[in-house]
């Protein structure tokens, strides 16, 4: 997955050059990644974002960003923003441990990036499988990928420039515990967990963070037809709601459990 724009002698010589001088320190620019989330075995894109809305125009910049391989997997290298950059050179390439890219403005038609924000790239991952939930993993922009190792550096008015550069995190979620009926989150299945139901789906009363819950049915949805069935598990002696369900440790999670299907439930916690 090496994507290249006209790559000249031009730009591999700046490339190279980079990579062996020493930067000078520029805290106006910032380097930071989105802040994600998802569950194992979840795909997650992460950008890689750059200020230099306090600096000067910019006629090149390259960097690496690292992470651990034993907890994601690099699937893609995504352009955003730099997708309509006019560049002479460009160069997004995968590395053990990470990956790196490399971008010089046209130096013919004197193209610059401005100082602006800037969704630079995208880097999409898969994790693990077997990551621990609950837990966080760090991505970071890093000069010890490829070779020659490819610098954190930022070109303006033909210096080299360290910028400021922040440390993203992906969070690993788990599928939060909770007890199928109990839609307004009290502990129990009781009349009020329909009435909150039905104001919940119809009148615009009540929030609910965990509609798995108020499936009270399992039938995959939240709808009107769980209030009736509440309602009759209540009063008629209709069947009780599906696992997890028990009014003593009731509480659980269902096989294919995501995190969207219950983000919040105080009453298992």
């Amino acid at each position: 997955m090496r994507i290249l724009s006209q790559p000249t002698l031009l730009a591999t010589v700046w490339v190279a050059v980079v990579a062996f001088t020493s930067p000078t320190v520029a805290q106006e620019y910032v380097l930071s990644f989105s802040e994600e989330s998802g569950a194992p075995g979840d795909s997650v894109g992460v950008t890689a974002i750059m200020d230099t809305t306090d600096g000067d125009p910019l006629s090149g910049f390259q960097f690496g960003v690292c992470h651990d391989t034993t907890i994601l997997t690099l699937d893609e290298i995504v352009p955003l923003d730099t997708a309509d950059f006019d560049t002479t050179f460009c160069a997004r390439t995968p590395q053990d441990g990470g990956w790196t890219c490399g971008y010089l403005m046209n130096v013919i038609t004197g193209a610059m990036v401005e100082p602006d924000l800037y969704n630079l790239i995208r880097g999409d991952y898969t994790i693990d499988e077997d990551a621990e939930e609950n837990t966080t993993t760090d991505i970071e922009y890093c000069g010890t990928l490829g070779s020659p190792m490819v610098s954190v550096a930022l070109i303006s008015g033909g210096s080299d420039l360290t910028p400021d550069q922040e440390i993203g995190t992906v969070s690993i979620v788990g599928a939060t515990p909770f007890l199928r009926g109990d839609c307004n989150d009290s502990g129990d299945v009781l009349l009020t967990d329909a009435i909150v139901m039905i104001s919940a789906l119809f009148e615009g009363g009540s929030t609910v963070d965990c509609d798995a819950a108020c499936d009270a049915n399992a039938d995959g949805m939240f709808s009107m037809t769980d209030a009736l069935f509440t309602l009759e598990f209540i009063f008629t002696e209709g069947p009780e709601p599906a696992a997890p369900f028990g009014l003593v440790d009731g509480c659980g999670v269902f096989d294919g459990q995501t995190p969207e299907d219950c983000v919040s439930h105080t009453a298992c916690e």
